[in-house]
């Protein structure tokens, strides 16, 4: 079972991902639900996968597999809000030499789409290797 979580105000773009092997069901779960709920909620995943957010940090926090997936701009980066000593926990970001400090240059800066180097796929495949 795949869950999807997001914050009330999100747009959820998607696209297929094959996973491979037997038909997953992919429930969309919309988090109105308070903190204990989230955490009890979280703490039966197998995996979490996640942006440089605070659910992210607690999955990691609960020893639940974790993949972090983070920007490279300086203020947002996994040396600052990365995972303390967490062999559970993995961090995915562009290989890039970001400019941003506090935010991203958008369209002024060269690496613009530098996020796109983070596929899903390359997600899924960690995962599937991590398993054996």
């Amino acid at each position: 079972e795949i869950i999807l979580t997001f914050a009330k105000k999100t747009t959820i773009n998607s696209r297929t991902i094959n996973f491979g092997g037997k038909n997953n069901s992919i429930i969309i779960l919309d988090i109105g639900l308070r903190l204990d709920e989230y955490l009890s909620f979280i703490s039966r995943s197998s995996y979490f996968i996640g942006p440089s957010t605070g659910p992210t940090q607690l999955a990691a926090a609960l020893n639940i597999k974790t993949v972090g997936i983070y920007s490279p701009v300086k203020v947002h980066s996994e040396k600052r809000w990365g995972f303390y000593e967490n062999n559970n926990a993995v961090v995915f970001t562009p290989k890039v030499d970001c400019p941003g400090v506090y935010s991203c240059l958008f369209s002024k800066c060269k690496y613009y789409f530098c996020m796109e180097q983070i596929k899903p796929e390359d997600i899924v495949e960690y995962i599937r290797q991590d398993r054996r």
